[in-house]
C-alpha cells in the first residue's frame, strides 16, 4: 500500500504532530521516524532569515558532528533550493522534490554542492517552508544521496497530507507563539509613540512602522517605501542609511546603555536627522538584528504662517514650537536639526516678521494671526 493512501500511518503521524504542541521536543522524533519512512538519511528542521542569513535554531538530524557545525557556519539560506523557492515565491507553499527547483546537472555547479552537499553526499531533498515572523522562515527538509535517487511522487504526496498540520503546530506550538507575542508587543508599543518610528532589518525592510511612521513616509521625498522596502533617491543617502541600519542591527552595547546612530537625510530646508537605533525582540540575543528608525515629531498644520508670512515650511514649523513655549534648544531637537541651523532659521524668521528678537516674534505672531 502507498504511503499516501495508509490512513491508519497517516492518522498515526498526525496525531503526534498535535502532541507536540504540548511538548514540542517531540516534534524532532516525529521528524525522525518520517525520515526513516521515508528512506531520507538526513532531515533537518530549523528557523532562519532568508534575508539576512541568521539562523535562529536548527536540528539536524543523521548528520555527523563534522557536517552539523559546517552546516551552520555554511549559512543555511545559500542552499540553491531555498534560493530558487525566494526568487519564485515558493517558500511557503507544500513540499516539493528539489529535481523540481534544479536539475542534477544545475546543482552539481553551485557553490553549495561544492562546498559542503558533494562532502556529504546531500544532492536530493524535498522540503517545505512557513513565514513564521519578520522574515524568518521554519523549514523542514528531508535529504538523500546520489544512489538513491529522487523522492516518488507518493512521498511527495504523503508529505503534504501532514502538511497542513504542521502548520497547525507552528501556529499553536509555544516555540513560535512567544516570537509572536514579541511582535504583537513591538507593534503595540509603537503605537504609543508620538514620533514617527520604523523597523527595519539589515536589508532595509520594513518590518513595522507606527501611525506616525506613515503619515510621516507619505509627505517625504528624500526616502521612500516600495514594496515594503525603504530606499533614499539619492545614492549617497541610500548608502549612508544603508550603513547606519547594518550598524544597528550588529551592533554589542553593554545591557542598559544607549547606543545609537544619527544621519542627514534630503536637502536643503528639507534636510532633517534621523535617529538608527538597535533594536532586540529577545533577550538573550546576542546581536540586535532589527533597527529602529527614528524621525522627527509630527506638527500641527504649519500653511496658516506660511500663507500669512510667506514662510518655509521648517521656518513655520519654528514658529510654531516657539508659540509652544519651547527654547530655541528644544526646537532644534524637536526638529532633529542642529542648534546652528535652528538659530539662523530664527534669524530668517526675524527678517520676513520684521522683529529682531524671539521675544518680539512671538508677540507678532500672537497679536497678528489667530492660531
Amino acid at each position: 500500500m502507498k504511503k499516501s493512501e495508509d490512513i491508519n500511518l497517516l492518522s498515526e503521524f498526525i496525531q503526534r504532530i498535535y502532541a507536540a504542541v504540548i511538548t514540542p521536543d517531540d516534534i524532532i522524533s516525529v521528524l525522525d521516524d518520517i525520515r526513516t519512512l521515508i528512506d531520507a538519511p538526513y532531515s533537518s528542521f530549523q528557523a532562519e532569515n532568508i534575508d539576512t542569513q541568521h539562523l535562529r535554531f536548527a536540528h539536524l538530524l543523521g548528520y555527523n558532528n563534522q557536517a552539523i557545525t559546517s552546516y551552520a557556519d555554511y549559512y543555511v539560506s545559500c542552499d540553491p533550493w531555498t534560493k530558487l523557492a525566494y526568487a519564485r515565491n515558493l517558500l511557503d507553499q507544500g513540499f516539493s522534490d528539489s529535481n523540481k527547483l534544479l536539475k542534477y546537472n544545475d546543482y552539481k555547479n553551485t557553490e553549495f554542492y561544492s562546498d559542503w552537499g558533494s562532502q556529504h553526499n546531500v544532492v536530493h531533498a524535498i522540503g517545505t517552508g512557513f513565514r513564521i515572523d519578520s522574515g524568518y522562515l521554519l523549514k523542514i527538509t528531508f535529504q538523500r544521496g546520489k544512489m538513491q535517487g529522487a523522492f516518488s511522487e507518493d512521498t511527495e504526496r504523503f508529505l503534504n497530507l501532514l502538511r497542513p498540520h504542521f502548520a497547525q503546530f507552528v501556529r499553536l506550538s509555544p516555540l513560535f507563539s512567544e516570537q509572536q507575542r514579541q511582535n504583537q508587543y513591538l507593534t503595540d508599543i509603537l503605537q504609543q509613540l508620538a514620533r514617527p518610528v520604523m523597523v527595519l532589518d539589515r536589508t532595509l525592510r520594513l518590518i513595522d512602522i507606527n501611525r506616525q511612521g506613515q503619515q510621516w513616509l507619505a509627505g517625504q521625498k528624500h526616502i521612500v517605501v516600495k514594496q515594503d522596502q525603504l530606499s533614499c533617491p539619492d545614492t549617497r543617502q541610500h548608502s549612508e542609511l544603508l550603513r547606519a541600519v547594518n550598524w544597528a542591527c550588529s551592533a554589542k552595547g553593554k545591557a542598559g546603555k544607549t547606543i545609537h546612530s544619527q544621519i542627514s537625510l534630503g536637502q536643503g530646508s528639507h534636510e532633517e536627522n534621523i535617529w538608527i537605533i538597535p533594536l532586540s525582540l529577545l533577550p538573550d540575543q546576542e546581536k540586535p538584528e532589527l533597527a529602529m528608525l527614528v524621525a522627527r515629531k509630527p506638527l500641527a498644520s504649519t500653511t496658516p504662517l506660511q500663507l500669512r508670512f510667506g514662510l518655509s515650511a521648517r521656518q513655520a514649523e519654528l514658529c510654531l514650537l516657539l508659540l509652544q513655549g519651547n527654547s530655541l534648544e528644544d526646537c532644534a531637537r524637536d526638529m532633529n536639526i542642529a542648534f546652528s541651523t535652528a538659530r539662523n532659521t530664527m534669524i530668517a524668521c526675524f527678517q520676513k516678521l520684521k522683529v529682531s528678537s524671539q521675544v518680539q516674534l512671538i508677540h507678532c505672531l500672537l497679536t497678528d494671526i489667530h492660531l
